[in-house]
């Protein structure tokens, strides 16, 4: 009963549809419970004889900076994240990693605050080159500390890494792309970044100052299963045709990704201050999940007629959309239990989660239900959403030629903003969902949290 009422208490007084506090500090990002915001670190008591200057001596002296750094990137970036070839879009070369403790999933947003020196140069590298702005986040434990420790060293050319076996390094990451930066008077960088999709790491050819390695796009087993023309389920006895199978499906992924991906832009969420030390501070909101930009619409035709349904694709979407009905009757359940718990509660959905309810699930939803009510009152009042930033809510069933397998693909890490909080014994980590390439389980890992929680809150019911 002590993990029933401590379910409780969390749900109570955690605001667990909304992402946490963040603050980095070198490449460490702690949390506490608040609406989703990126506060500067301040220096703090550390002796910094800078701490003492005026702001104009500051400002002169960090204009000097700047110059210098200019001078110093100007071109740096053009070598960095190449395609092998036009003919196969799924493998990067040259693409830097920021390993860090902690793990990013596909479909969600953040702002990074950096100033560790390595990183600072890492991503002036990026920036001084052209759009787009991409690098890889990766887990590493212990962040920059052991970057050159060989028990975490990454794959180098010709298997070269301690043997491949050895190595506890992780070699599944996402896929991350600048949206906008902001070049901050102390030096410091501070950069809107949007996680796209999964990869793996083929080999590393750098490892300090940070990571530099050939990466290949690692798209789902569904999105694969369903290109395969001879209906088999056993991909893997045939190197072309499955190079072929992933090829395209990474193809589909760069169809959809402008409008999968809204951009968010300085300029629509700065708010900063500057104290009379002249150090830059303030609060920086941004939405934990990415919006689909309801300004770019693919074009239909074009997608729609390179990729035709086949019997694989449909009984694959009818698993899918099953799973999906379920997610969403469970969380439907868990917003009436915890207003049931504490009346008057109200627990908000976040926007960008609700658009992916389908508009014809797999089955009718069942008396009382909730969610969709909330998601048709959005649409008709053409609601905009976001926090900091806003822009138009997108129901993206509306979109007729939107692929199930990729509604369900975004949910599948989506849901995880209301999980994250709750580890129970047994739950994934975020690591673990990252790297399950199936769709379907990472829905059913889902399914089973909500299943757990819901039980342990009825449990905490008074008897009636």
């Amino acid at each position: 009963m002590k993990a029933v009422s401590f379910l409780v208490i969390l749900f109570l007084s955690v605001d667990s549809f909304q992402l946490q506090q963040t603050c980095y500090r070198d490449d460490v990002r702690s949390s506490k419970a608040a609406s989703l915001t990126v506060s500067y670190c301040g220096a703090g008591n550390n002796n910094n004889p800078n701490d003492f200057e005026s702001p104009q001596e500051r400002e002169d002296r960090m204009r000097m900076v700047r110059q210098i750094q200019k001078s110093f990137y100007l071109g740096e970036g053009g070598d960095l994240v190449q395609a092998l070839s036009d003919d196969d879009p799924t493998i990067l070369t040259q693409v830097p990693l920021w390993r860090v403790q902690w793990t990013e999933l596909p479909g969600y947003q953040n702002v990074l605050n950096v100033h560790v020196a390595h990183y600072t140069h890492m991503f002036r590298r990026i920036l001084s080159g052209p759009k787009p702005w991409f690098f890889g986040h990766i887990y590493l434990p212990g962040g920059s500390e052991n970057l050159d420790n060989p028990t975490y060293r990454l794959l180098e050319p010709n298997g070269n890494s301690n043997t491949e076996n050895s190595s506890k390094a992780t070699t599944v990451g996402t896929l991350m792309k600048v949206t906008d930066y902001k070049f901050l008077k102390d030096g410091r960088l501070t950069l809107i970044v949007q996680a796209m999709e999964r990869f793996r790491v083929v080999e590393a050819t750098q490892h300090v100052p940070y990571a530099i390695a050939t990466i290949q796009r690692d798209p789902d087993m569904e999105s694969i299963l369903v290109r395969n023309s001879e209906n088999d389920d056993s991909i893997g006895n045939n190197d072309n045709e499955n190079k072929n199978l992933v090829a395209a499906a990474v193809e589909e992924t760069l169809e959809w990704s402008d409008w999968e991906f809204r951009p968010t832009l300085w300029e629509q969420m700065t708010s900063t201050t500057t104290t009379t030390t002249g150090k830059e501070e303030g609060m920086i909101a941004v939405s934990p999940l990415i919006n689909y930009d309801s300004d770019f619409f693919p074009n239909e035709l074009l997608i729609t007629s390179k990729h035709q349904s086949s019997t694989e694709q449909d009984e694959l979407e009818q698993i899918l959309k099953k799973l999906e009905c379920k997610i969403w009757v469970s969380l439907d359940a868990l917003l009436r239990l915890l207003s049931e718990l504490n009346p008057g509660l109200s627990v908000p959905v976040p926007s960008q989660l609700l658009g992916l309810l389908p508009t014809l699930p797999a089955a009718a939803w069942p008396e009382g239900f909730q969610l969709e009510e909330y998601a048709t009152k959005l649409q008709q009042n053409n609601a905009v959403v976001g926090t900091g930033t806003k822009s138009p809510f997108v129901r993206v069933s509306e979109n007729y030629s939107y692929p199930i397998l990729r509604r369900a693909a975004r949910l599948s890490y989506a849901i995880w903003i209301i999980l994250e909080s709750i580890q129970t014994q047994g739950s994934p980590s975020k690591q673990d969902i990252l790297e399950e390439t199936s769709i379907a389980k990472r829905l059913q890992l889902a399914s089973t949290q909500l299943d757990f929680v819901n039980n342990a809150l009825r449990q905490a019911l008074p008897e009636s």
